[in-house]
């Protein structure tokens, strides 16, 4: 995880507060911090709530004057995406907390950080318990697993865009009872389709919807295990496992429940 700050945050509490990452939005409404978010980008959606907020752009191109306009007292954003807007807002003296967790237990430490910034201690460790428990209760349902399904995970197309080893899908995958077939050390990444055809997915899960039709009839993959046993699925909510935040638990469970269906 990278979680840096711009100039020393203050001991006082933030009231002003802007999001630019979808997961920490999602969190300050967790912490109950949400009446200090005064701008989020127009991917932060969940709750639903987090849609009423002033709009600061989109995520990978958030304004910085409409950044300005809102006074934050400090600025969530993420790396690498947003690292150019994060230079210029502490080259103006805002205060800016970038975070990257690739893993759940590097959510548990955002949660844990975001809650001391906001002065919600007491809340944020019992989110993070929930966390731990929620784990804790997939854990015990992966150990009745015999066997892992080979998974391969797609999550863009033209070119096929994937997960590696050391991306914080694949530690949900693990957690799920899976192993990416995928093999590659890189967080995201490209992939040959014949790499694809040539480990033999049982399983897999695309992090967008209304392609499953589509990836089932290309050339060459009529033969992989997982679409001649239907085991295709688009119908994955994409922010439960490709979103770092309060709920990833809850889609490494979704996940379990496609790689394990006679297992509940």
């Amino acid at each position: 995880m990278s979680l840096g700050c711009g100039n020393k945050v203050s001991k006082s509490i933030p009231q002003r507060v802007v999001s630019l990452v979808p997961s920490v939005t999602e969190i300050l409404f967790a912490l109950g911090a949400e009446e200090r978010l005064v701008g989020v980008t127009a991917f932060c959606d969940y709750p639903e709530e987090a849609r009423l907020k002033p709009k600061v752009g989109d995520f990978s191109n958030p304004s910085l004057e409409r950044i300005l306009r809102l006074e934050p007292d400090i600025v969530f954003a993420t790396a690498p995406e947003q690292l150019r807007i994060v230079g210029k807002l502490r080259n103006l003296g805002i205060t800016t907390e970038v975070v990257n967790p690739e893993s759940v237990g590097a959510v548990i430490e955002t949660v844990r950080r975001i809650g001391g910034l906001v002065h919600r201690n007491d809340k944020a460790e019992e989110i993070i318990d929930e966390i731990v428990e929620e784990r804790r209760r997939l854990g015990d349902l992966v150990k009745k697993v015999r066997r892992r399904p080979r998974v391969y995970v797609e999550l863009d197309v033209n070119p096929l865009f994937t997960v590696g080893r050391g991306s914080f899908v694949n530690e949900l995958v693990e957690l799920a009872g899976g192993e990416n077939i995928v093999e590659s050390g890189m967080p995201y990444l490209t992939v040959n389709p014949e790499i694809i055809v040539a480990n033999d997915p049982e399983v897999i899960v695309l992090v967008y919807s209304g392609r499953k039709e589509e990836v089932s009839s290309r050339i060459g993959w009529n033969d992989i295990s997982a679409i001649r046993n239907g085991r295709v699925y688009d119908d994955v909510d994409e922010d439960l496992i490709a979103r770092p935040g309060p709920r990833c638990i809850k889609g490494a469970l979704e996940l379990f429940k496609r790689f394990h269906p006679v297992i509940q």
